[in-house]
């Protein structure tokens, strides 16, 4: 016997077919192995099917498992009796039990093309999850609105994002150092409006700022006239930057006037 298997206890449409003489059987389950397994040992409500498969032999027959595992039972019947109409599954030509005169021509239209977005979907997300294209991009593939298509991917991933996260963290790392977006954009092959986006939470320091820093990374104290004779700056621009400082939690005040880079001493 031919079976594409699904994961255990998976819900949706199984279609079994005789291969000696082409008759099917379509049906429906929340557990479609398990529920296959019961005609085949005779428990399910169809003894056409169990008798033909009892009679024919396994061996001579396939089943394929269609999964809709998000739809309702409802909605599964519906697609199910559409299957029967598309494959004359009906008893004498298939084996499954005839379902009378409830044919719906709009309703059956309806069914496929709910069918077909269904399948549509599938595509769809599948695109996202596996290039992590733009939300935009895939829209103008398929012919679809971006709001649809990023209500059917809300839940997946951007993988783009994922695989940008290296380079972005070096470039944050970068531009909090007071490199510039032009120099950053350089460096790491990228366009300048990307490094503006990735970094604008980021307060640039000043260029005193920076100096402050640098001379405070050597561990030792500071005092803001220590400060002022090296870097050559009024004291009124120092104490302006070493209250910036202190604020970004850059710096730390180990006691009055002295001064000393975050993380550094005891």
């Amino acid at each position: 016997m031919r079976i594409n298997t699904p994961q255990p206890k998976s819900k949706g449409i199984f279609i079994v077919t005789n291969r000696v003489n082409g008759k099917q059987y379509v049906g429906m389950d929340n557990n479609m192995p398990l529920q296959f397994h019961q005609h085949v040992k005779g428990t399910a409500k169809c003894p056409v099917l169990h008798e033909a498969l009892s009679d024919t032999g396994l061996e001579n027959w396939s089943v394929q498992f269609v999964p809709y595992p998000r739809l309702s039972l409802k909605d599964l019947q519906a697609i199910k009796r559409w299957y029967i109409g598309e494959l004359k599954t009906e008893h004498p030509n298939g084996y499954n039990t005839p379902l009378g005169s409830n044919g719906n021509p709009e309703q059956s239209e309806n069914l496929l093309k709910f069918l077909n977005n269904a399948d549509l979907k599938a595509q769809v997300r599948e695109r996202r999850r596996k290039s992590g294209a733009l939300l935009e991009t895939i829209a103008t593939e398929f012919g679809l609105s971006s709001a649809t298509v990023g209500r059917w991917c809300r839940d997946i991933q951007d993988v783009k994002a994922v695989r940008d996260y290296p380079v972005k963290t070096q470039v944050r790392e970068r531009r909090k150092a007071g490199a510039t977006l032009q120099v950053i954009a350089a460096e790491f092959d990228i366009s300048i409006s990307k490094a503006s986006r990735w970094c604008e939470d980021i307060k640039v320091l000043s260029a005193t700022e920076t100096e402050i820093i640098g001379l405070l990374a050597d561990g030792q104290l500071w005092t803001p006239s220590d400060i002022q004779q090296h870097s050559k700056v009024t004291r009124q621009a120092v104490m302006f930057a070493l209250k910036n400082l202190l604020e970004n939690g850059l710096i730390t005040k180990i006691k009055k006037g002295c001064y000393q880079k975050a993380g550094e001493g005891a």
